[in-house]
C-alpha cells in the first residue's frame, strides 16, 4: 500500500461564504463530492486552502456573520523528517493526528492553531506540501513536475531513506571537490607564504633571543662603558675608608682607644664604645665590598663590542617583530604555527583526495542499488496500475514508468 500523503479525516466549516455549518468525515480510499453546480463543492476545497495559509479576509465570511472558522484533522501513519522538523521548530509535539483550526473575524484578522498551539500563516504554508495536493482541471501535468514522479516511485519502492543517503553522499562529494579546487587555486599563495614564514622564522632563530636578554646586556654595557670611572670611584672610596693614613677606619681606631680610656674612668662611656664597635664592623663590610667591587671591574673593549653587536641584533628584531623581546618571541611562535598549518596542507590534500575517493565509491555502490530497486519497483508499479486500468474497463490502457539515467556521477 502506498502512503503518499497523510489523510484528511475530518473537515468542519462554519460561516464561510454560503456555508452556515458543515462537517465532512472522509473514509480511507477514494472520496467523491458530487452535487449540482453552485452547491458549494469548490467551497470545501477553498476552505482547505484557507486552512493551509491562503488569504482569508472578512469578505469570506457568510453574510451577516462576525466570525467563521475552518477545522481539519489529518491522520499520519508516518512522519517525514521535514514535517517533524517543522513541528519541533515551533515546539509542538509530534502526534498521530494534526488538528488545524483557523478562526476568521469580521475585522479581517485571523488566527491559526496547530494542535491547539497558535502558529503563523508561514508555518501552515510550509505544512501544505506534506498534507495535501490540490489540482484544478488541466493541472495534471504540473502535478508530475519538479521531480515528483521520482519521489512517488521512491515512496512506492520504500527507498526514501536510501535516496536521502545517496543525496547526502553526493553533497559531501561535491563539497570535498570544492575544497580541493580551492586548495589548488590557493597553492601559489600558499607557497609564497611558506617562503615568507620560513625566512622570518630563520631570521629570528638565527639570533636566538631569550626573554630579558636585552635588559641584562644593557646593564652590562653600562658597566663596560663606565668601567674606568667606576674603578676610580671605588678606589677613592676604598682609600678614604680603609687604605689612606687618615682613613675613616684608622681615625675610628684612634677614637676607639680614647673611649676605652674614658670607660676605665667612667662606665657611662661603655654604651658609646659599643656603638662605635658596631659602626667599625659595618664600615669594614663596606670596605670589603669596595675592594671586591674594584677588583671585579674589567674594562674589555672586545667584550663591549660583543655586547653592543648583540644588542644591535636584538634591536633589529624588536623593530621588525616587537617592539619588545617578549613580543618577538610570541611572533616567532605564531609564525611557526602558521608555517605548520600551511605545510600540513599537503597532508590535508591527501586526506581530502582519499575522502573523495571513498565517497565516490560509496556513492556509486548505493546509487547502483537505488537504481536497481527503482527499476524493480517501476516494473511492479506498471503491472499494478495497468491491472487497475483494466478493472476500470480500460482494456487497452497502459501505465508506463520510464527511468532515464543521468550523466554518471561522480
Amino acid at each position: 500500500m502506498i502512503h503518499l500523503h497523510p489523510m484528511l479525516r475530518f473537515l468542519k466549516v462554519a460561516n464561510i461564504a454560503v456555508i452556515e455549518n458543515v462537517e465532512v468525515e472522509f473514509e480511507p480510499g477514494l472520496n467523491l463530492l458530487t452535487g449540482e453546480t453552485g452547491s458549494g463543492k469548490s467551497l470545501l476545497v477553498d476552505a482547505v486552502t484557507m486552512l493551509l495559509g491562503e488569504r482569508a479576509g472578512a469578505d469570506v465570511l457568510r453574510s451577516g456573520e462576525t466570525r467563521g472558522y475552518i477545522e481539519g484533522i489529518f491522520r499520519l501513519e508516518t512522519w517525514p523528517e521535514e514535517l517533524v522538523a517543522l513541528f519541533q521548530g515551533v515546539g509542538i509535539e509530534v502526534e498521530e493526528e494534526i488538528i488545524l483550526r483557523r478562526e476568521i473575524s469580521a475585522s479581517g484578522r485571523s488566527r491559526i492553531f496547530a494542535n491547539d498551539r497558535l502558529v503563523t500563516q508561514a508555518f501552515v504554508r510550509a505544512l501544505r506540501p506534506h498534507l495535501v495536493d490540490i489540482y484544478s482541471q488541466g493541472e495534471a501535468p504540473m502535478a508530475l513536475g519538479g521531480g515528483r514522479p521520482l519521489r512517488l516511485l521512491d515512496s512506492y519502492a520504500q527507498t526514501d531513506e536510501l535516496r536521502r543517503r545517496v543525496e547526502e553522499l553526493a553533497l559531501a562529494y561535491r563539497e570535498t571537490e570544492r575544497v580541493l579546487e580551492e586548495l589548488s587555486r590557493a597553492e601559489a599563495e600558499r607557497l609564497r607564504l611558506l617562503d615568507i614564514y620560513q625566512f622570518q622564522i630563520r631570521e629570528i632563530e638565527r639570533v636566538r633571543p631569550t626573554l630579558g636578554e636585552d635588559e641584562e646586556l644593557g646593564r652590562e654595557r653600562a658597566l663596560l662603558v663606565n668601567a674606568e670611572k667606576l674603578f676610580q670611584l671605588a678606589q677613592e672610596a676604598y682609600a678614604e675608608l680603609y687604605e689612606a693614613d687618615d682613613s675613616m677606619l684608622r681615625k675610628g681606631a684612634r677614637v676607639f682607644r680614647r673611649l676605652e680610656q674614658l670607660r676605665e674612668l667612667d662606665e657611662r662611656a661603655a654604651s658609646a664604645l659599643e656603638l662605635l664597635e658596631r659602626a667599625r664592623v659595618l664600615l669594614e663590610e663596606v670596605a670589603y665590598f669596595l675592594r671586591d667591587y674594584r677588583e671585579g671591574i674589567r674594562f674589555s673593549p672586545e667584550r663591549l663590542a660583543e655586547v653592543e653587536g648583540r644588542l644591535a641584533e636584538l634591536e633589529r628584531l624588536k623593530r621588525k617583530y616587537g617592539p619588545t623581546l617578549r613580543e618577538v618571541l610570541e611572533t616567532l611562535a605564531e609564525l611557526k604555527a602558521k608555517h605548520e598549518e600551511l605545510a600540513s596542507a599537503d597532508m590535508r590534500r591527501g586526506e581530502l583526495e582519499e575522502r573523495r575517493k571513498r565517497l565516490g565509491a560509496e556513492y556509486r555502490q548505493l546509487a547502483g542499488e537505488l537504481s536497481r530497486k527503482r527499476e524493480q519497483a517501476a516494473r511492479a508499479l506498471e503491472r499494478a496500475v495497468t491491472a487497475e486500468l483494466r478493472a476500470l474497463a480500460l482494456e487497452r490502457g497502459r501505465f508506463q514508468v520510464a527511468l532515464v539515467p543521468v550523466e554518471e556521477f561522480p
